[in-house]
């Protein structure tokens, strides 16, 4: 689809592109046909399934947060390279509050437990 620019775009989808847990590797259809389109549109917050778990990773901008610790059998955790990521092998759920031009999500177990937490900022008014 030819999107415009200059509008707040949040992408969900199945498979994630630079996943931490190490389960699915990233997905090459995924970094050859929608990674360019996120850069051009200045997305700036990705979510994606797939992996059975919660992680974050953060690339030229985007974060990208995989939340797919919903019920199936967990995958480990992989190995974390640097600060902008996190990886839980845990069920869990997202929860985002958004104002203005800012998300804030945090990870919580199915208790209710913090595990992560992830801010961007947007150009415009979500």
């Amino acid at each position: 689809a030819n999107l415009p620019i200059g509008k707040n775009y949040i992408p969900f989808f199945h498979h994630p592109a630079y996943p931490v847990l190490a389960g699915h590797t990233g997905s090459v259809s995924v970094i050859d046909n929608f990674v360019p389109q996120f850069k051009r549109l200045g997305v700036k917050l990705v979510f994606t399934g797939h992996n059975h778990g919660y992680d974050r990773n953060e690339k030229d901008g985007i974060t990208y947060v995989t939340a797919g610790g919903g019920g199936a059998p967990l995958y480990p955790c992989g190995s974390l390279s640097g600060p902008k990521q996190a990886c839980v092998s845990d069920y869990h759920y997202v929860q985002c509050a958004i104002k203005k031009t800012v998300i804030t999500c945090q990870a919580k177990l199915i208790d209710g437990m913090f595990v992560d937490s992830v801010t961007v900022t947007y150009p415009s008014s979500i």
